[in-house]
């Protein structure tokens, strides 16, 4: 069971771990700046990395815990049936852009193996940068079906309430 709750929270821990990386190296250059006035050059790609990553795995974590901003008042006063209509259509369009994502990300990061791009100073392959892209629309995805289908579950087991 541990080990299913790490695997489920695979992509918070991902997001934590480069958000740490990017707080410890920011503050490291701050110093370096400011008191040995020698800040490191390579710590710029590293921040930008891990902004990438933060990004597309932060977000599969916050559709999971409904952190996204919802605008649900006007909703709420609509009928059951009105707002299960509107939560399936936002479920499509949701799922819509999210597979159109991962699909232009997929394409970015397979130009970017096959071009062998790699960055200026680390020369590290920006296909491994990018990579969190397609691979965090995976998981923004089944996200988005988890919880869909949790609040399905859960309506359908409270008597068809509709509590959001």
């Amino acid at each position: 069971m541990k080990i299913k709750k790490v695997l489920g929270n695979l992509d918070l821990w991902i997001a934590g771990a480069a958000l740490v990386v990017l707080i410890i190296l920011t503050f490291m250059n701050v110093v370096m700046r400011h008191v040995f006035n020698a800040p490191f050059q390579w710590i710029e790609e590293v921040q930008k990395w891990c902004f990438l990553w933060i990004t597309y795995f932060g977000a599969g974590a916050v559709f999971r815990n409904g952190g996204h901003v919802a605008i649900d008042i006007i909703v709420d006063y609509l009928p059951a049936k009105v707002q299960k209509v509107i939560t399936v259509l936002g479920l499509l369009i949701t799922m819509y852009v999210l597979v159109n994502l991962f699909i232009q990300g997929s394409i970015l990061v397979e130009q970017l193996w096959r071009t062998k791009r790699t960055t200026s100073l680390l020369n590290v392959p920006y296909g491994i940068l990018y990579i969190s892209m397609p691979i965090g629309c995976v998981t923004m995805m089944a996200s988005v079906l988890y919880v869909t289908f949790q609040k399905y579950k859960k309506n359908k087991e409270g008597g068809g309430t509709n509590e959001r």
